[in-house]
């Protein structure tokens, strides 16, 4: 594996690890607010 190919390995860790954690706090937000969440500037 070549360095490129590791560094990208882990940002995509990285990446999933942030996507997790958001994922998570979407759904305590959405405990507390149930509106939805078209409107969110990280929304894909």
């Amino acid at each position: 594996m070549t360095i490129r190919e590791q560094l990208e390995a882990e940002m995509d860790q990285e990446e999933i690890k942030e996507l997790e954690e958001e994922n998570a706090n979407n759904k305590e937000c959405n405990k507390m607010d149930n509106s939805n969440c078209n409107n969110c500037p990280n929304a894909d």
